[in-house]
């Protein structure tokens, strides 16, 4: 990664924020945390304020860097006018910080300023998955069903990664594989369903690998 930049250099060619932003995740996850701040300094420059449109990538970046105090130096800058994007950041990095609360405050703001869709909603939703949070999950599906929301395919994956977590075998299987376009009611007659991506199936063959025969969903 770093020859390719070094490379683009000598060309004369400066990595943009979406390359600065893959360069600072290629550190983090390979734990060189100064180099990955050393570059999030790069990308907000000299006065934030004036380039608010770096916020959410900022917000997102430093939440996933562990650095609870960037995220809310950052969210702060944006906090008074925000716009979605910078409010569905800051309400996934919340989550990443186990900020449950903050998390649900700041999407319940979005939800209220403007017409959020699943994709959106898919992102609280995916909070409530990494913490076990089954409850509110389908509080949160029940929400988005009684307003006519399309269930799209990142929220079905959502819905699959929450009963994994809690060990909901028929559920998981029937959401997934039998999930009705447009509800969140499965049906197994419906040939329609949702298509599941790659990481979510992964999953759905570990876990029902590490079932019980008697617990294992029949097709």
């Amino acid at each position: 990664m770093e020859q390719v930049l070094e490379t683009m250099k000598v060309e004369g060619i400066e990595p943009d924020v979406q390359i600065q932003a893959l360069l600072a995740k290629h550190y983090t996850k390979d734990g060189l945390n100064e180099k990955a701040e050393t570059v999030l300094k790069e990308i907000e420059g000299e006065n934030l304020k004036e380039n608010r449109w770096l916020c959410a990538t900022l917000i997102r970046l430093y939440a996933y860097l562990g650095k609870a105090d960037e995220v809310e130096r950052i969210w702060k800058v944006c906090e008074s006018n925000p716009g979605v994007d910078d409010c569905l950041a800051a309400v996934e990095a919340s989550g990443r910080l186990k900020k449950i609360d903050e998390a649900e405050s700041i999407f319940e703001r979005a939800s209220k300023k403007w017409k959020l869709n699943s994709k959106n909603y898919s992102v609280l939703l995916m909070i409530y998955a990494n913490n076990n949070m089954l409850k509110k999950g389908e509080e949160l599906i029940k929400r988005m069903e009684d307003s006519g929301m399309y269930i799209g395919c990142m929220t079905c994956n959502a819905l699959v990664k929450l009963y994994i977590h809690v060990k909901q075998s028929s559920l998981t299987y029937a959401c997934h594989v039998n999930y009705k376009r447009g509800s969140s009611v499965p049906r197994q007659t419906q040939p329609n369903a949702v298509e599941p991506n790659l990481k979510v199936g992964t999953q759905l063959l570990q876990f029902s690998k590490n079932l019980d025969p008697i617990e294992k969903p029949k097709k």
